[in-house]
């Protein structure tokens, strides 16, 4: 992917696009952070790298304050701290797990499981 990221209303995005466009994307780790289906392959954008996710691995662990994302990559290692999510053990919605509230998290899960990750965004179930 080359270019920008731009923010637009969602009815002005189809309009551009010739398939439909999956992912998500975050600020939390302080420059975006976009996963998102592209190149035929699951592809992790943060900043102004970007990499198909078969080579990026990626490391999580949180303290009560602190959440810490290390993502190896081609050039090098980023870590990323950024303060952690409020733990939602009382949230009895179904499916809500903690990742759902930490994208940090999210994205270590989904680089860790080959399985997901071919799933994520390929029109079948994401979990």
């Amino acid at each position: 992917m080359d270019g920008d990221f731009a923010a637009m209303p969602r009815d002005e995005v189809a309009a551009l696009l010739d398939e439909p466009l999956g992912g998500h994307f975050s600020q939390r780790l302080g420059p975006l952070a976009v996963l998102y289906r592209g190149d035929g392959g699951l592809r992790l954008r943060v900043g102004d790298l970007d990499y198909g996710l078969d080579q990026v691995t990626a490391e999580w662990s949180r303290t009560e304050s602190t959440a810490r994302l290390t993502l190896n990559t081609p050039s090098g290692g980023e870590v990323f701290e950024y303060p952690a999510a409020a733990h939602h053990e009382f949230d009895f919605t179904a499916g809500v797990e903690e990742e759902d509230f930490d994208f940090g998290l999210f994205l270590a899960n989904v680089i860790r499981d080959d399985e997901r990750a071919s799933r994520l965004y390929s029109g079948g179930a994401s979990r």
